[in-house]
């Protein structure tokens, strides 16, 4: 059973890496097309064609594809100014009901999405004129990453709760 979990960890901490580079690789994707668009606009006054629709399409890759890893990472923010003020029970405490909005939240979000995704795969959903650009993608990419931000959400509460009972002397049961 040892050896299940120690390769499920690792899996799922590969998965996490691999999902946030290529979030960087899309960051680095748009940053390069836009430049060519603004050299291509200035210079030759012929912009490459849907810039936009591209731009709008990919946001979304670059935030929930590496929203888990941020979280598991502990890169998000945090006023630790006043936390650090906090007596580290209550801390404790205030971690878990944030991290329980959070999974709330993004479970949620998870749930809604999987049926416009399943939609959208389902038509092909595509947008722009000048360069059709496929949505349903994305639309996947959204659940798979609000999904994983989900479950990040749970290890984070579990990790707390077993923290709770290890500051209060106790061992959880």
């Amino acid at each position: 059973m040892g050896q299940f979990r120690h390769y499920l960890n690792l899996t799922y901490n590969e998965t996490l890496n691999i999902l946030n580079f290529i979030s960087l690789l899309t960051i680095f994707f748009i940053a390069v097309w836009m430049s060519i668009d603004v050299i291509a606009r200035s210079v030759f006054n012929n912009p490459l064609p849907g810039t936009a629709e591209l731009v709008k399409s990919l946001l979304p890759a670059i935030v929930f594809l590496s929203l888990a890893y941020t979280l598991k990472n502990e890169r998000h923010v945090r006023v630790d100014i006043l936390i650090d003020r906090i007596p580290e029970k209550t801390q404790i405490l205030i971690d878990i009901l944030a991290f329980s909005l959070g999974f709330f939240c993004f479970a949620f979000v998870t749930y809604f999405s999987i049926e416009p995704a399943w939609q959208g795969w389902l038509v092909r959903e595509y947008e722009g004129v000048q360069l059709k650009v496929p949505v349903y993608p994305v639309r996947f990419i959204t659940v798979i990453g609000a999904g994983l931000f989900s479950v990040e959400f749970m290890l984070k509460i579990i990790d707390r709760i077993i923290a709770l009972f290890k500051s209060d002397g106790g061992s959880p049961q």
